[in-house]
C-alpha cells in the first residue's frame, strides 16, 4: 500500500482502519510505500507505529519502503529505523552515512 502523501487526523485513522482490516482478512504482512510523502510529521509517525503495533498483535510484520532521503533520515534520527524493517530503494549507496554526516 502506498501511504498518503497528506491527511487529515480522520483520513489517517481510515487508512488505519483499512489496513487493520486487510491484517484481520488475510494472513499477510505490510508493505508500506512512503514515496508520495513529503515529511514525516509527527501524526504521520503516530500512524505508522500504531499500525505497526496493529501488525504485531496479529503476527505480521510492517516494511516501510521508500527511496526518498528526507524519508529516511527522519527515520533514523527518530530510531524508528530500529523498529520497523526499511527497504531502501534509494539507487545512492550514501544510505549508510553516520549521522553526524547528515545535513538537516
Amino acid at each position: 500500500m502506498t501511504f498518503p502523501a497528506r491527511c487529515s487526523p480522520s483520513e489517517l485513522s481510515a487508512f488505519r482502519r483499512a489496513l487493520t482490516r486487510t491484517l484481520d482478512a488475510q494472513n499477510c504482512n505490510l508493505r508500506i510505500d512512503l514515496d508520495e510523502v513529503e515529511v514525516l510529521s509527527s501524526p504521520l509517525l503516530a500512524a505508522l507505529i500504531a499500525i505497526l503495533r496493529d501488525a504485531r498483535e496479529r503476527g505480521a510484520t510492517v516494511v516501510l519502503r521508500t527511496g526518498r532521503r528526507r524519508i529516511i533520515d527522519t527515520l533514523r534520527i527518530t530510531a524508528l529505523d530500529k523498529v520497523f524493517t526499511i527497504e531502501n530503494t534509494e539507487p545512492d549507496t550514501a544510505r549508510d552515512r553516520p549521522l553526524s554526516n547528515l545535513v538537516a
